[in-house]
Parts: structure tokens; C-alpha cells; sequence
């Protein structure tokens, strides 16, 4: 194989980026469909067209190629549910190579053939003609992570259609006395949920739901999987997962999708390696460039790979009326590729929430100025996410290396404040302690844990073995109060709020539904924690204070000096103190007024009366609000 792609085909590409119609399209008035493919490598594509996703009898059209490299060909017929495949052949090869549409819309069970049908053919009742919901601003957006087949699949959920897209569309569904699934998101008060991916990927049989995995291994960029389909076999898997974002819209949710464009699971004989060798992903003289540690990594930077992700994510957009974007390694995207995604997205939905990880999984051969990564999201209204504050607060992601909260020093020096404060605030800098990351908090998610390493008890219990679940529960509520005072856009991992465990698995990707599965029991057994989840997301929304543009921060924001980590955020005559005492003993707070302020939280307790001395509790917070100052 050729380490570089033949030069011609960028050339080709400029001129084929300019169409809006690759992969089948039912013409309008149903009478005809066509088909284009890019496919410029190839000396012959015929289409094969079959009536079911399993026949193998096949009727064959040689399409007619133009001067782009595409191939296209017109069907006197409307074609809406037959299956189809491309057959490439090349010049002095008279083997006939059989590849899925990568532009496909549906396809047949395990990505083996696309599904011709009629756009809008699967919409369910209301969901084209419903109102979009309205914006939110970034101080009171809290996104919560979930697996469509973790977060319904254990017996506890109580779901009719458990680990599938219409699971999470159930309401009524409870355990203990306690709502789960949809429910349970409604009544946390989440404002987006985003969902793992429901990308087709292939590592899952969608026929026997076997083996499990998370599906970080796309193959058609445009079709729901069908593992999560009560139907895979025909286009009902469409409107399975339509149902499921439609019925978080009905209860004001948004949905996110986790996007998977950074690679593909197939590669040295995927459609794009077919259709064009060696353009599609990073090739050098050694081999597939593995910045995504899958083997192979998409290759941004060029015109049609770039065209093919963008039709990808305004398809998404339009036709699923999704709400944001989460993309998978987003390092491995060029500078160019990022901008076009802020210029081309936003300018058609400003509201549109849009963020990735700023990283690679390994070494690229992409160079790092070409390469977005952290503050190269500055200005473009796309968000990454913050770990350094994620590690300063918990220690790295696995083993037993300690952060703040686990106490890792009794006296913390002026290096972890400051990073403390900086993340506190989003990088864009509070006063006596400069930004470095972000030009606005709507820039920066916060998270304690994501679906990657180990989950916040898991990681609590590995790095404190000498502990009990009191004192570990305590530190769970400190993270989750430090998580949601802070500036930026909090993220809470689907179960982290009622203690739910992997037993310490740190990379459950394809651990099965026995790691994976959230086990609803836990709701009630740890009612107390997640209640005061519910509250710090009340108390966030409702009291609007971390909204504040980023001269605002600057003005208003400010440590303070008091064995722990401690700031104060002025609005107006208002003032709201922090505490967040890690300790093993409380500090007394000296010389406060008790008539001058209201105690809004004292460790579990919201609201309460308390006399003077006013103490932040070992191992928790407290959070004062002066009037009138």
C-alpha cells in the first residue's frame, strides 16, 4: 500500500464537496431515487440492489462516472425498502469489491447494507412539528452522561423495553417507591442528557445483542444502532431512537449526541479506503497514523473528509432535531475542521451545545499547530473538557492517587489553591489568580468522572482503602458541591448521584451488563445523596449566580483566606461565600455577624438555623449568602 493518496484525488474532492446529494435519495414526488458515490480510485461502480437485508439475489446497474470521481445513477423507481450495496472494481483487477454507502441514512442488521427509504417515513407522532425548546445559558446547563442500554437494562429500572431506545421513552417506571429512567432525569432537573454513542458501530451483534460494548468504533456515520432496536433489521430502529429524543424534549431535556468521527472501527478495507486509498485517514511511510489507538485515525484536514462530516452532523441536526454535539477525541481534528463546525453549526443554531475532548488517545502525525486542543476553543463557542481541575480535585482517573478532596495535604500550598481557584472559575481568571484556558466558562466542562476509568465511588474507595462509606459518602457530596459551585458547564455521569459502582473497573468498554448496568436499587439505599444532588442542581438553576460573563467573574469573584479552599462571588448587594473543608475537623469561621447572613448549606443540611460560631464542617461545605451588603 501507498503511504500518500494519489494527489488527483484532492482536486477531485474540491469539485464533488460542492454536491448535496451523496448516498440514495427518493426524489421528490416518489417517482425515481438516485444514487451518488464518491468514489474517484475506482474504473467501475455498479449498484446492487437486494429486497431484503439477507437475500442474495441482486440486481445490478452500472452507474456513470463524472469528472468529480463521483459516480451517479438515476432509478426510474422509488426504491424506499430495498437494500443496497456499491461494487467497485478497478482497472487491472477484475475482482468486484462489495462495500456499504457510507452516506447511508438506514441500513440492514451488523452495517452489511444500506435501507433506501423516504425521509420522514419514521417520524413519530409530533416530533417534526413540535416547538424547539428554548435557549439555556451555560450557567444554568447541567449535562448528565447516559448509556441507552446502562441506564434501563437492570431489572431494577423497571423498563418494558429494557436496554433498548424506547426505554428511556417509559414513564411511570419506579423502584423502591423511587422513579427511574426518564423520570429520574426529569426530576434531577437536568437540562441536557447526552447520549453514549448511537452511532451504527459493529463490535455488538444487533441481532443477539451480544457481546456488549460501549460502540467507540463507528461504521455508518448516519444510522442509529441497532443494538438498541427492538427492530435492527429494518428502518424502525429510526424511529425507536426519534421516540427517545422526542420523549426527553415533551419533558425539557435536550439531547446531546457522542459523537464518533475521529476514526472508524474498519479500515484497511472500509468503504473510504475503497472509494479512495489512503485519503481518508492518515497514512505515512510507516503505516495508518493511530491518534485514536483504534488502529486509524480520520484525516480532517482534506476536503472530503471534512465534507463528509460536516453532511454528517447538519443531518443529525435536521433530521433527529438534536440539541448539541460531544465529539470523541477532538484533538485529532484539525484547527480548519473545528472552525467550519463553529461557523457552519452555530450560525444555523446559535443555542447548539457543542464540546469534545481535546486530546488524542496516542501519538498523531497530524502537527501540533494544525491540531486543536486546549484554548484552541477560544471564541468559537465550543466548549472542552477541563481535566487538570478534574485531577486536582480527585487525583489522576484510576489507581490510588489522591486530589483535594481526599485530603491529599491538610495545609494546601499556594500552587493547588491557585489551580483550585483557576478552575473554580472556568480559566478565565478570578481576581489574584489569572486564566489560561478559556476566553468564557461556556468554554469549560467541569466533570468529576465520565463512562471513562473508574466511577466516583470506585475511584473514592480504591484511593482511600482505610475508609467507611460514611466518610467516602461525605466526600462524594464535597465533589458534587465543589463540581456544581463552580463557573463553567457541570457534568454529572449517569448513577455517580446515587453511589452506583463498576466494582473498580476502569475501563468497562466491554465489561458486559454486570459492570455496566445501573442498578436502581441504589437510589433508595443512597436516597440521601442523591436528594442533595437534586438540591446543588436546584440551587444552581435558581439562583442563576453562575452565569456571569467572564469580566463579571473577574470583578466579582475572590478568594478567601481560610484553611480550605474558600472564595466569595459578589452580585450586587448580594454576596455568597464558599467553604470546602476536605479536614478531618471543622474550621471556625471568626468575627461574622450572625444577623448578616443566611446559611444556605452546612454540610447535608440546606437552610437550617445555626448559632455562632459558624463552623465548615470536616469533609464538607458551607455555603453563606450576605444581603443588603
Amino acid at each position: 500500500m501507498n503511504s500518500v493518496f494519489n494527489p488527483e484525488f484532492e482536486a477531485l474532492a474540491e469539485r464533488a464537496a460542492k454536491r448535496n446529494n451523496f448516498g440514495a435519495v427518493v426524489n421528490d414526488g416518489n417517482s425515481a431515487t438516485s444514487f451518488v458515490l464518491w468514489a474517484p480510485a475506482a474504473a467501475k461502480v455498479e449498484l446492487a440492489l437486494y429486497e431484503t437485508s439477507s437475500t442474495l439475489h441482486r440486481e445490478t446497474h452500472v452507474m456513470q462516472r463524472e469528472s468529480d470521481g463521483s459516480y451517479v445513477l438515476e432509478v426510474k423507481k422509488n426504491l424506499t425498502g430495498f437494500y443496497y450495496t456499491y461494487l467497485l472494481q478497478y482497472a487491472n483487477d477484475d475482482r468486484r469489491y462489495e462495500i456499504i454507502d457510507p452516506w447511508a441514512k438506514a441500513s440492514g442488521p451488523n452495517s452489511k447494507r444500506g435501507l433506501i427509504l423516504e425521509p420522514g417515513r419514521f417520524d413519530p407522532p409530533g416530533f417534526r412539528t413540535a416547538p424547539l425548546l428554548p435557549p439555556v445559558d451555560y450557567g444554568r446547563t447541567v449535562i448528565y452522561e447516559l448509556s441507552i442500554r446502562d441506564f434501563t437494562s437492570h431489572p431494577t429500572s423497571g423498563a418494558t423495553h429494557p436496554g433498548l431506545y424506547l426505554g428511556l421513552t417509559e414513564s411511570g417506571t419506579s423502584c423502591d417507591g423511587l422513579s427511574t429512567g426518564i423520570d429520574h432525569l426529569s426530576e434531577m432537573g437536568v437540562t441536557h442528557v447526552q447520549l453514549m454513542p448511537v452511532q451504527d458501530f459493529i463490535t455488538t451483534n444487533e441481532l443477539t445483542r451480544d457481546p456488549y460494548n460501549w460502540g467507540y468504533d463507528t461504521v455508518l456515520f448516519d444510522v442509529p444502532e441497532g443494538s438498541y432496536s427492538g427492530y435492527p433489521q429494518n428502518g424502525k430502529r429510526i424511529l425507536e431512537l426519534k421516540s427517545a429524543i422526542h420523549a426527553l424534549h415533551q419533558k425539557g431535556m435536550r439531547v446531546v449526541l457522542d459523537v464518533v468521527y475521529n476514526h472508524t472501527y474498519e479500515f484497511r478495507f472500509s468503504s473510504y479506503q475503497r472509494m479512495a486509498p489512503n485519503y481518508f485517514y492518515r497514512v505515512s511511510d510507516h503505516g495508518f497514523s493511530n491518534g485514536s489507538g483504534c488502529g486509524n485515525e480520520m484525516a480532517t484536514e482534506r476536503v472530503m473528509v471534512r465534507k463528509r462530516i460536516m453532511d454528517s452532523l447538519h443531518y443529525w441536526l435536521e433530521e433527529y432535531r438534536i440539541d448539541g454535539f460531544r465529539f470523541d477525541l477532538m484533538g485529532l481534528f484539525d484547527n480548519t475542521m473545528v472552525q467550519s463546525i463553529s461557523k457552519e453549526l452555530l450560525s444555523k443554531r446559535p443555542d447548539l451545545l457543542v464540546y469534545g475532548e481535546p486530546w488524542t488517545a496516542a501519538g498523531t502525525i497530524l502537527p501540533d499547530d494544525q491540531r486543536f486542543g486546549k484554548g484552541r476553543q477560544r471564541g468559537l463557542g465550543i466548549a472542552i473538557f477541563e481535566d487538570d481541575f478534574k485531577n486536582r480535585l480527585l487525583g489522576s482517573p484510576n489507581g490510588d492517587s489522591k486530589g483535594y478532596i481526599q485530603n491529599q495535604t491538610a495545609n494546601p500550598g499556594p500552587s493547588l489553591m491557585h489551580d483550585l481557584l483557576s478552575g473554580i472559575c472556568a480559566s478565565v481568571a478570578c481576581a489574584h489568580h489569572p486564566g489560561k484556558l478559556a476566553d468564557s466558562p461556556s468554554e469549560i466542562i467541569h466533570y468529576l468522572v465520565t463512562h471513562d476509568n473508574l466511577i466516583l465511588r470506585d475511584k473514592l474507595e480504591y484511593s482511600l482503602p482505610d475508609s467507611d462509606e460514611a466518610e467516602r459518602l461525605n466526600l462524594t457530596c464535597l465533589a458534587f458541591n465543589i463540581l456544581m459551585s463552580s463557573f463553567g458547564i457541570p457534568l454529572i455521569h449517569s448513577g455517580t448521584e446515587f453511589n452506583r459502582t463498576k466494582f473498580r473497573n476502569d475501563n468497562s468498554y466491554n465489561a458486559g451488563d454486570a459492570v455496566n448496568s445501573v442498578c436502581w436499587t441504589n437510589k433508595s439505599q443512597y436516597r440521601l445523596l442523591n436528594e442533595h444532588v437534586k438540591s446543588l442542581i436546584t440551587f444552581r438553576l435558581e439562583s442563576g449566580l453562575f452565569s456571569m460573563k467572564p469580566d463579571e467573574i473577574r470583578r466579582n469573584m475572590e478568594p478567601i483566606d481560610a484553611g480550605c479552599l474558600a472564595y466569595r462571588i459578589k452580585r450586587g448587594k448580594e454576596h455568597y461565600d464558599f467553604y470546602h473543608n476536605p479536614g478531618d475537623v471543622h474550621l471556625v469561621l471568626q468575627n461574622l455577624n450572625r444577623k448578616s447572613f443566611t446559611i444556605i448549606l452546612d454540610g447535608l443540611k440546606w437552610y437550617p438555623d445555626a448559632e455562632l460560631p459558624i463552623k465548615v464542617p470536616a469533609k464538607g461545605t458551607l455555603i453563606l449568602k450576605y444581603n443588603n451588603i
